[in-house]
């Protein structure tokens, strides 16, 4: 299980035009704990401050009553997108195996490494954007340009 969470709440970036695109590497039936979220929920502020824990998920989950959670089966092949501060989390496996998901984090070309408000941040930023400095253009090796409008 992956409790309540924001991603955007771990990378230190100069604004929040970024999604995280959920892969499963595999079918995911609904026993295995597919990716949930709440729709509409990136406009919400509450508890953005929280990291993945415990914590999250009862505070996170209290605060999404009014939200309606989307959660269903994902076949391989299939590709869930969400922005950066949409609430989600994965529910618990209950079977043997082992759930195969991939992310992948795309953000604005151009955006801008900023300076870190958490410790989470800066563990992002040091494992992602090794050599980039705060205010520099947050693209690196690991974490390269794939697409530019204008090329």
């Amino acid at each position: 299980m992956t409790p309540w969470h924001a991603d955007q709440h771990y990378w230190p970036l100069s604004n929040d035009n970024s999604i995280t695109a959920w892969i499963p590497l595999q079918d995911v039936p609904l026993e295995m704990g597919p990716l949930a979220f709440c729709r509409g929920s990136q406009r919400i502020h509450a508890n953005r401050h929280l990291a993945i824990s415990d914590e999250s998920e009862v505070r996170i989950g209290q605060s999404l009553q009014d939200y309606p959670v989307d959660v269903s089966p994902y076949k391989l092949g299939d590709v869930s997108f969400h922005r950066g501060w949409t609430f989600h989390r994965a529910g618990p496996n209950q079977t043997q195996d082992m759930r195969g998901v991939m992310t992948v984090i795309m953000m604005e070309d151009g955006i801008r490494v900023a300076q870190p408000q958490r410790q989470a941040q800066e563990n992002d930023w040091k494992s992602f954007m090794p050599g980039i400095a705060i205010g520099e253009v947050a693209a690196s090796p690991l974490n390269p340009v794939i697409y530019r409008k204008d090329a």
